[in-house]
């Protein structure tokens, strides 16, 4: 962890990451995509499961063996990580505990996990502290893997057998750094890296100023689980300046000679200051408009000072035996002092690189801003292939524009913002006022005159449109697994369809002379034929899917009387009615991965005809 200060929080299924077209892993473009927006990441978190945990059965375990490719595939994608000298952790999530269960313990079960995929370290999801039987499981098969917990540690928890070798500081739970802001655990720790992170805000200055001002690191999350919310330019090129100077100084930033808070003489100033045999370095926030003349504590006149953050050497005033330097308003900036003569190793060149990057101007239009996710999924309107559909048994929608009063539930996914949603609103409608509660809002949207079917398309009819048309899907992993075989058996026939992909959805609609319904249409019936239409079987696929550029998600509606969701319950609430049942104006967010893991055995879909 030494050298670990910049971590990526990597979404599995982002197209940065991964091609959904080829189905294959981008590493290496993903490597050099960071390499230039960030300076390149020390490590990445990578992030597997959640929030598809808990539609079904399925553990945390099983998701990786139904990725494309499966174990090996993804083993090969953290080799390449590896040969871009980036660490590797992964999510261990211990409140799985309602899915499927395995013979070992979750320990014996991410500790065996880690050592088959060669990864560095493993992130505990809503723990705090580390785990002595993870600990002992992961020794017996590699020692050295790095655990690292969401929640700030105890003290106890930084030494001995649950010893965690880093955290998350997240801001809720951190004092600002002008507040005394000091990390107790790298305070008590040196060693202990400790990842500053706000998700959800637009500017990360803050979280830059305090992990500099503590000489520690950041975490960088753009995609939160589903939501799109970039770093800015003026943030990522601060990162950029930072990186190469974490690198070099590493040893320093993570020993026992920190002296954190030296004085300056100017309040709004602020300095912590690391030495050893070579270096006197000093990482400062100025907070002024203007710039300000400091002293420089343990600064003498015979050290030859460099302004490490731009690259140059640095001019100073002698003064009562004291040393000072003028410091640049609104700017973080590292100084050193060089305690020898002659140039240390790698110093020179560290010196070139920043003032390359200094001289390097900021994009006067930033490309990363935020983005809504708003396109939409262009409905099937082609001729059908099986015209024999009984309009007599459908329920007609009449064409007009309708108002709809929709709910999801609150959480770090959200769900996605109407296209004339103020941005300001979007926090406070979607993310901030209700979380793990429902979240209401208003709809307005029209519909054609349609008819739609009033049950989900059974087992017994999905089995006749393959027998007629010989579908096969490109990814056949899941794929109507319950049947065990190729013909549905008779005790499934009249139940309706599930492991089938929103792709293998489609494709029925499509052979029947129909599509799959939006998801206001699929309201809209719901309201209008109440019993007529039947609901709650199975969660349904929808015609309402979006992509922000980097994640695909559809929305599903109804819900499945037969399951509980507890281990997805920020996803699928089982609180409010029994088991996964839900009413006709609730909607859900659900991550398009990969046919294989799309699949689940509560999804199923119905159609609706022009």
């Amino acid at each position: 962890m030494k050298k670990n200060f910049l971590m990526g929080f990597v979404f599995i299924w982002d197209k940065d990451f991964y091609d959904p077209v080829t189905r294959t892993y981008t590493v290496d473009k993903y490597c050099q995509k960071m390499k230039r927006e960030f300076g390149g990441f020390h490590s990445v978190l990578l992030w597997h499961s959640y929030p598809h945990l808990g539609i079904d059965r399925r553990n945390q375990y099983d998701v990786f063996g139904i990725m494309p490719g499966g174990i090996e595939s993804l083993k090969v994608a953290i080799g390449r990580f590896h040969h871009n000298n980036v660490k590797v952790f992964i999510a261990y999530t211990p409140w799985d505990e309602m899915t499927r269960r395995e013979e070992h313990s979750d320990e014996h079960m991410i500790a065996e996990t880690i050592a088959l995929l060669d990864l560095d370290g493993v992130f505990m999801d809503t723990r705090s502290e580390g785990a002595s039987l993870l600990r002992e499981e992961l020794d017996r098969r590699r020692k050295g893997v790095a655990i690292v917990p969401e929640l700030a540690p105890t003290f106890s928890d930084i030494h001995g057998r649950k010893a965690c070798s880093g955290s998350w500081a997240q801001k809720y739970s951190m004092q600002p750094y002008e507040n005394h802001g000091i990390l107790h655990m790298k305070w008590i720790l040196p060693k202990h890296q400790q990842y500053q992170i706000d998700r959800w805000t637009k500017d990360h200055q803050e979280e830059l100023k305090a992990a500099w001002i503590n000489g520690s690191g950041i975490q960088v999350w753009e995609n939160v689980f589903g939501s799109w919310n970039p770093w800015n330019a003026k943030d990522r090129a601060d990162i950029r300046r930072m990186n190469p100077i974490w690198l070099y100084f590493s040893d320093l930033y993570t020993s026992e000679a920190w002296k954190p808070f030296v004085p300056t003489e100017d309040p709004e100033v602020l300095a912590s200051c690391w030495e050893n045999e070579q270096f006197k370095i000093w990482n400062i926030i100025n907070n002024k408009e203007s710039s300000s003349w400091i002293r420089l504590s343990f600064a003498n006149e015979n050290e030859v000072l460099y302004d490490v953050w731009n690259g140059e050497k640095m001019n100073s005033l002698a003064k009562d035996g004291n040393l000072y330097v003028e410091i640049p308003p609104h700017r973080l900036g590292t100084i050193a002092a060089l305690k020898n003569d002659g140039l240390p190793e790698g110093f020179e060149e560290l010196i070139k690189n920043q003032k390359t990057e200094n001289l390097t101007k900021l994009p006067e239009t930033d490309n990363h801003v935020f983005a809504a996710p708003v396109v939409n999924y262009l409905p099937y309107n082609g001729s059908a292939e099986n015209p024999d559909v009984d309009k007599n048994k459908l329920l007609e929608l009449k064409a007009g524009f309708y108002e709809f009063q929709v709910e999801h539930f609150g959480t770090e996914s959200g769900c996605y913002p109407d296209e004339d949603t103020p941005r300001e609103e979007w926090w406070d409608r979607f993310l901030k006022t209700a979380f793990g509660r429902p979240i209401s809002h208003t709809a307005r949207n029209r519909i054609e005159t349609s008819f739609i079917s009033p049950e989900a398309i059974t087992n017994g009819q999905y089995e006749e449109f393959i027998n007629v048309s010989g579908y096969k899907p490109d990814v056949s992993k899941n794929y109507l697994i319950h049947w065990n075989g190729d013909a549905c058996p008779d005790s499934l026939k009249n139940k309706p369809v599930v492991y089938v992909s929103l792709e293998d959805a489609r494709a029925y609609a499509k052979w029947s002379g129909g599509r799959l319904p939006t998801e206001w249409e699929w309201q809209k019936a719901a309201q209008d034929y109440q019993e007529k239409f039947t609901r709650n079987r199975v969660f349904e696929w929808t015609e309402s899917e979006r992509d922000d550029g980097h994640t695909r998600f559809v929305m599903l509606r109804g819900g499945c009387a037969s399951w509980k969701p507890w281990s997805s319950r920020w996803y699928f609430p089982a609180e409010e009615y029994p088991g996964g049942e839900q009413q006709p104006d609730w909607h859900a967010k659900y991550l398009l991965m990969d046919p294989s893991i799309d699949r689940a055995e509560t999804i199923g879909f119905r159609c609706i005809y022009n």
